[in-house]
């Protein structure tokens, strides 16, 4: 008689799943990099005196993204995330670099 029909198409959906390929790492500098901006990130964090939970409420960023970034572990990390941490620990705003300065240019100037 052999299996119920329901049995028989998971046994059958298994068999034919494709191999799922491993975890792929980032690069080594991509790593290190991570690695130090979350380290340059929990400075400005410990230097506004806040916790990591304090910086939750401000930014809206649930605390372990802000530990796992902190970490170097969200390569993945979404932009507007990361503007909202920055933003209350004080590295949220846009300073013009020395030679914008000198040529009295805004980095929108060279887009425009």
């Amino acid at each position: 008689m052999g299996s119920p029909p329901c049995k028989r198409l998971i046994s059958v959906a298994c068999s034919t799943r494709t191999t799922v390929h491993p975890r792929r790492r980032p690069d080594p500098e991509m790593e290190s990099l991570m690695r130090s901006l979350g380290a340059d990130i929990r400075r400005a964090r410990w230097q506004s005196d806040l916790s990591q939970a304090g910086l939750e409420v401000l930014s809206g960023v649930d605390q372990t993204t802000i530990s796992r970034l902190e970490n170097g572990l969200a390569p993945g990390l979404r932009l507007i995330r990361l503007v909202k941490i920055l933003g209350p620990i004080g590295l949220g705003s846009l300073k013009p670099s020395p030679l914008s300065e000198r040529l009295k240019v805004t980095p929108w100037d060279t887009v425009l």
